[in-house]
C-alpha cells in the first residue's frame, strides 16, 4: 500500500504486481537471503495452454484471490510453501531448469489451493507510525540509562501504546 510499511521476517512471503512494485526497500542487516519469482501472467497463460494441456491453474483468478485491487499480499509461509521454496533455494541453477519450473507449477498450486483465511498475514504500518516508532528507537538508545515506560514513551511520542508495541516488535 503507497506510504505504508511491511515488515517481512525468515519463512515470510509476499505477492505483488510488478507495476506495484516496492519505491524503497530496506534490509536492516544490509542482506536479503531468498527466492524471487518473477511471472508475466499472459505468456505463462499461454505456454500452459501450449505446454501442458489440461492444466487448472487460472492465473488471472490467482492475481484477484491474492492482489485483489493491485495490493501486495504478505503472508507466513504455509509449510508446504516453506518446503517449495527451499527446495528452490538449493537447487542447482545450472543444471535444473526445468526441476525449477516444475517448484513453480507447485508453488501455483499450492497458492490457488490456500483457503481464502485464515492463514496469518502480516500487517501493514502506516509511515507516519513507523517514523514515530525509529524516533522512539533512537531516543531509546541515547537513553540507555534511564527508566522508561512504554507508556511513558507512547504518550510522549503522541502513539498509542498498542501500535507502539505491535510496530516496534
Amino acid at each position: 500500500r503507497r506510504g505504508a510499511y511491511v515488515y517481512m521476517g525468515e519463512g515470510d512471503l509476499a505477492v505483488n504486481m510488478l507495476e506495484n512494485a516496492a519505491s524503497v526497500t530496506c534490509f536492516p542487516l544490509k542482506m536479503y537471503q531468498g527466492v524471487s519469482v518473477f511471472m508475466d501472467l499472459w505468456a505463462a497463460g499461454k505456454y500452459f495452454e501450449a505446454q501442458l494441456p489440461g492444466f487448472q491453474i487460472h492465473l488471472d483468478g490467482l492475481r484477484e484471490k491474492l492482489c485483489p485491487e493491485n495490493r501486495c499480499f504478505v503472508l507466513k509461509s504455509p509449510d508446504r510453501i516453506q518446503r517449495i521454496f527451499d527446495d528452490i533455494y538449493r537447487a542447482d541453477w545450472e543444471t535444473q531448469a526445468g526441476y525449477l519450473r516444475l517448484k513453480t507449477l507447485e508453488l501455483l498450486f499450492v497458492l490457488e489451493d490456500l483457503p481464502s483465511s485464515p492463514y496469518e498475514t502480516i500487517p501493514y504500518y502506516d509511515a507516519n507510525q513507523v517514523r514515530k516508532v525509529k524516533h522512539i528507537r533512537d531516543h531509546l538508545t541515547r537513553s540507555l540509562e534511564k527508566d522508561i515506560t512504554l507508556a511513558q514513551l507512547a504518550r510522549e511520542h503522541g502513539i498509542s501504546l498498542t501500535a507502539l508495541k505491535n510496530c516496534f516488535k
